[in-house]
């Protein structure tokens, strides 16, 4: 006999926890687009990024998020993008020689495109109560500081390990050795 759950789609009407298609603005976010128009901040994100055979890059990374109240973040989202560098720490698993470039970077998670988290938040703002107060003004000043289309992160800020990531280290005196 098939139980419930194994009847029902997880997020089915069904079940109570079907959301509905998400408006446009909303849709396809990156998980860096995601972290900045979150009320919920990180404290560090840690990604792994890891160059497969095929050329195709493997992610993985961890988030920690304590709990806050939210009511102060939400007058000033998008966050400052220096509060974003102290947040992400980016590790590369990968042969020395392999060239660190945006290139790298052009089909994972940590891409942002400025014009869509300012329009995510505008819906927001019109859409959502919680963010009701956020601040327009201080958004925008904010927003300026991130690039229109690329990475948020200083590609020399990126840790640098081997190809063999199980014997290595990420520690930047380990690599430097």
């Amino acid at each position: 006999m098939r139980s419930y759950f194994s009847r029902n789609s997880l997020r089915s009407y069904a079940n109570g926890t079907w959301i509905g298609t998400l408006p446009e603005e909303l849709q396809d976010l990156s998980f860096l687009e995601e972290q900045c128009i979150a009320l919920a901040q990180s404290t560090k994100c840690m990604f792994e990024l890891e160059l497969g055979l095929s050329g195709q890059y493997a992610s993985r990374g961890n988030v920690c998020i304590f709990p806050q109240e939210p009511g102060p973040l939400a007058t000033c989202l998008l966050p400052p993008l220096n509060e974003l560098h102290d947040e992400i720490c980016v590790i590369l698993v990968g042969s020395p020689n392999t060239d660190v470039t945006i290139d790298t970077f052009t089909k994972t998670p940590l891409l942002i495109c400025r014009s869509r988290i300012i329009e995510a938040l505008k819906w927001l703002k019109l859409h959502n109560p919680l963010y009701s107060d956020l601040d327009l003004c201080a958004m925008e000043s904010n927003a300026a500081s991130y690039p229109e289309h690329g990475i948020p992160i200083p590609l020399q800020s990126i840790i640098r390990t081997n190809a063999n990531s199980e014997g290595s280290s990420y520690t930047q005196q380990a690599n430097a050795e």
